[in-house]
């Protein structure tokens, strides 16, 4: 009798400390907004959104976006999520995480703004490419979610370069 005792007890013990699988549901669609007509040396802002219905919710991302920084320079990020949610500048990216445990809203969520300097004006166009960094995407329970489809955005500066006009005229 004892020893069905310990073999009960082991096994409920077993079962309260083991983590219950489950799936998570839902898709997403991660997109950025575009930036049009910037004149040189003029800044315009960008919003990157994840628009979403996980179920379980959101709890981690990691996103990358990518640009030509010959086009483009970015002047400041502003993170529109809390909970342990920063971001980064570099180059040719910029970096935007967060981390929630008790996740991040359903709809479309607003994660950044960036705001971005045209650095030409001869109507240059840089695409604004957004990436969901792989295993960095997980609900509340730390389970990987599906990746969300990627909608990319587009920088154009104004073109503000005259035509060259040659004409040429016979001599008669």
């Amino acid at each position: 009798m004892k020893a069905i005792h310990l073999a009960l007890l082991i096994l409920v013990g077993l079962l309260t400390i083991t983590p219950a699988a489950s799936a998570a549901t839902g898709t997403g669609t991660l997109y950025v907004t575009n930036a049009s007509d910037v004149k040189m040396g003029s800044t315009a802002t960008v919003s990157i959104y994840l628009k979403n219905n996980f179920e379980p919710k959101i709890g981690a991302y990691e996103i990358l976006m990518y640009f030509d920084n010959e086009v483009v320079k970015p002047k400041e990020i502003e993170i529109q999520q809390s909970n342990a949610s920063f971001g980064n500048i570099f180059a040719d990216h910029v970096l935007v995480n967060g981390i929630s445990a008790y996740g991040y809203d359903n709809g479309d969520l607003l994660l950044a703004t960036v705001t971005l300097e045209a650095l030409a004006d001869d109507g240059s166009v840089s695409e604004l490419r957004v990436w969901m960094v792989p295993d960095s995407f997980a609900d509340i329970n730390n389970d990987d979610l599906p990746m969300p489809a990627i909608q990319n955005g587009t920088f154009t500066t104004k073109d503000d370069v005259p035509p060259v006009i040659t004409l040429n005229t016979p001599l008669t």
